[in-house]
């Protein structure tokens, strides 16, 4: 049945191509009227909104659609539901479904059958008159998962549905959801180390649905049981002290005082060798858990001092939620101040999550300090201030123009205090932004002084103004700018590196590089004091607690040693150190090169020999053997090991075989030479192997114009004790030498030295009576 918002539609259904092109219109509706500044729900409004999704409503009204497929019946639900009518794509499914799926062959007419369904039940859940409905459908569908044989459900549709009963509290189909996806685990041989988890889950999950039916006693039973897979689980199976800290977010927030056992057991289970920064990971999370517990045990003041403990952005978090959360509890205690300050970070720092979270307090600040009459601290106008003019905040300045509406909130703090930093950092970078750097320079000068305010922004085009004011050369000369925060360190220093010359429009010849690199360095140094600092004792900022950041800055500053300075031993450290905090591919590739610069081959080796398990077991986009296995066969030669040599060359056939067509043919010639030069290597103590296999490539070394081919080629001829062969290669090399090209005038050079070598070796074979 119509809505009242759709108009009677035209009789002739549309169907096929015609279809599929006024749905195509239909989603252009929905898409392509956003202007070109693409506006948040915020800005757009809700009376914009209504009217989009109404004209919607009214376009897909007009017609009768005739789906001939499930695809075009999924697109016009979809299209009915952001049209807000629910009811029609109910409609669309009931009235088409049926014969659809009837249509289809019977392999795949279960999966259709369980995608129609949960449409349905999508349509019914936005129907608030259509609850017992719903209930029922959930019900058909909790029969429908569960035909097939165990070993050939569904997780996620179990999942799927398990989320749509929580939502509508069917608690009866949550529980049967919940116990189907455990049951599914348990019949899969590889978890058979994971059943302690698995039960955990389980007993957590039917917590959770007991405590939303009311059963508090029971939820609270549920629990115990929870930890007790856990505490108790039997050798062999794998818990750590990331599961409970994992499970421990959702027991906290069933059972308060599960707290205590999770403390107990996190530093239990933690490894005995675990590094420092992760220890302090840890207890970063353990942290949050005892806010998130004390809060709900009606414990503010603790749970505030806990939770400030445990602000700190780490790794693993896709967001800033949990200042969120803090700003919250701030505000509730009334300690206004402190949660000024904090929204000012978070808007200002633009974090995900937190920033749009302390727009919202910051403008019910400003609405109550205009009932209340009290003072508004100055933290609240500059937090709005800065929100106007970052792009995803800006909505909180309307319905206001958000310049004007930035300019008015800092003409307010500067009543309170004109010298504040905060004041100096956003007018030096609204210059800075029009191109006023002469303007901008002093007002950044100033506000870098503070640490709060040294973040990259300031520091960014604080370094850009003097270059522009002062020219290059005498900006870095100019005082060293400090920042207090070991990532903003990272981050300035990670811009210097790959933006601040273009940033300054300075030409190649111009560029300081080695000057511009040393100061990259002094900020990564500061960067790796910091985080050390906070490592040790908790103690730090915002983003002080980035284990994987860590790592890279590790990285960076390693690369640093190892090409400007030469100084392994400390590019050695720091690699380590990044392995040991989280570990990735380049850092492997920085031990083997340190090694190798440093003529230490067993060490080298071993590191090449890592580097290669490690990209095999993880994965490394920029991995290249061609780039390591030669110097990997010269390192064994050179240590009496050349037995191992076939080991790599079997590593380096594996490569290659992995590899598609387009990337042999890119990397035909590396692959080429980097064989000939290990063949050369082996000659010397396996000449039957290494001739065999040559022999295998040597129609491939002839087709190549490359001189150096041939050249090789013959050496390992020449190894083997084949002369004559490996002259004829020699001579052949020097023919292919091309005028011109440094590269094969080298080539040349090497094969005339090979030449001399080897008639001394054919003269010293024959006897001296023998006159040729």
């Amino acid at each position: 049945m119509l809505t009242d918002r759709t108009a009677a539609p035209q009789a002739t259904p549309l169907s096929g191509p015609l279809l599929d092109a006024y749905l195509d219109q239909a989603e252009a509706l929905v898409e392509g009227e956003e202007d070109e500044e693409e506006e948040t729900p915020q800005q757009e409004g809700a009376a914009a909104q209504a009217q989009r999704t109404e004209a919607l409503a009214r376009m897909l009204g007009q017609q009768v659609l005739q789906p001939a497929s499930l695809e075009v019946l999924y697109r016009i639900h979809s299209l009915w539901m952001q049209a807000g009518q629910p009811a029609m794509a109910l409609q669309a499914i009931d009235t088409h479904a049926a014969a659809l799926l009837q249509d289809l062959p019977p392999a795949e007419r279960h999966d259709a059958q369980v995608g129609t369904g949960f449409s349905r039940t999508q349509a019914l859940r936005s129907l608030p008159d259509q609850v017992p409905q719903l209930h029922q459908a959930l019900e058909g569908m909790a029969q429908l998962l569960a035909q097939p044989p165990l070993q050939h459900q569904s997780d996620d549709a179990w999942e799927h549905l398990a989320g749509q009963a929580e939502r509508s509290q069917h608690y009866g189909v949550w529980r049967r959801s919940v116990q189907a996806r455990h049951a599914l685990q348990v019949v899969q041989p590889g978890r058979a180390a994971f059943r302690a988890w698995d039960d955990a889950v389980l007993a957590t999950r039917m917590a959770e649905a007991r405590a939303a039916e009311g059963d508090a006693a029971q939820a609270q039973q549920l629990v115990q049981q929870a930890m007790d897979h856990l505490r108790h689980a039997a050798d062999g199976q794998d818990v750590d002290h990331n599961d409970w800290l994992k499970l421990g977010e959702r027991l906290v927030v069933l059972d308060p005082s599960s707290i205590d056992t999770i403390a107990q057991q996190v530093p239990q289970r933690m490894p005995a060798d675990l590094s420092r920064p992760r220890q302090r990971d840890v207890s970063v999370r353990r942290a949050r858990l005892h806010a998130k517990a004390l809060h709900r045990q009606g414990q503010l003041d603790a749970a505030i001092a806990q939770g400030l403990q445990g602000r700190f952005g780490l790794t693993d978090d896709q967001d800033d939620s949990f200042s969120a959360l803090v700003l919250d509890w701030l505000v509730q205690a009334g300690r206004l101040d402190a949660a000024a300050r904090l929204a000012y970070e978070c808007i200002s720092s633009e974090r995900p999550t937190s920033a749009g979270h302390a727009c919202r307090v910051a403008l019910a600040q400003l609405a109550e300090h205009g009932t209340a009459g009290r003072p508004l601290h100055i933290y609240w106008h500059l937090a709005l201030a800065s929100a106007a003019t970052i792009d995803g905040t800006e909505w909180a300045a309307h319905p206001q123009e958000p310049q004007a509406f930035a300019q008015h909130h800092l003409q307010e703090a500067c009543k309170m205090d004109p010298a504040h930093p905060a004041i100096a950092a956003q007018q030096g970078l609204k210059r800075f932004e029009d191109g006023d750097h002469a303007g901008a320079l002093p007002l950044l000068e100033s506000a870098a002084r503070e640490p709060f305010m040294a973040a990259p922004d300031v520091l960014q085009a604080l370094w850009v103004c003097r270059a522009k004011v002062h020219g290059i050369a005498k900006a870095l000369q100019r005082p060293f700018p400090a920042s207090p925060a070991a990532g903003w360190c990272y981050n300035i220093g990670v811009w210097l590196d790959f933006s601040f010359q273009e940033a300054c429009g300075i030409d190649d010849g111009d560029w300081p590089e080695r000057d511009v690199d040393a100061l990259k360095a002094r900020y990564y140094e500061a960067a790796v004091v910091h985080f050390d600092g906070f490592f040790a004792t908790g103690e730090g900022w915002f983003r002080d607690a980035d284990v994987h950041v860590y790592s890279m800055l590790c990285n960076n500053l390693g690369i640093y040693y190892r090409w400007a300075l030469k100084d392994y031993d400390k590019a050695i450290d720091l690699h380590h150190k990044g392995l040991a905090t989280s570990p990735f591919a380049e850092h492997h590739n920085g031990l083997m090169s340190c090694y190798e610069a440093a003529e230490r081959k067993p060490e080298f080796i071993a590191a090449a020999d890592r580097l290669w398990h490690y990209a095999l077991d993880h994965g490394y986009g920029r991995h290249d053997p061609t780039e390591y296995f030669k110097g990997v066969c010269h390192a064994l030669y050179g240590l009496d090991r050349d037995n191992e040599i076939a080991i790599w060359l079997q590593r380096l056939d594996e490569w290659w075989v992995g590899l598609d067509q387009e990337d042999q043919a890119e990397n035909e010639e590396d692959y080429l030479s980097t064989l000939l030069v290990m063949l050369r290597d082996l000659a010397w103590s396996q000449p039957a192997d290494a001739l065999a296999r040559l022999e295998r490539d040597m129609p491939r070394t002839l087709a190549s114009p490359l001189p150096g081919m041939r050249r090789v080629a013959g050496n390992v001829l020449e190894y083997a004790g084949q002369y004559e062969r490996a002259m004829a290669l020699y001579q052949e090399s020097l023919k292919r030498v091309r005028p011109g090209e440094p590269d094969d005038q080298e080539q040349a050079g090497y094969a005339r030295e090979n030449m001399d070598r080897c008639k001394k070796a054919m003269r010293a074979k024959n006897p001296w009576w023998k006159v040729w």
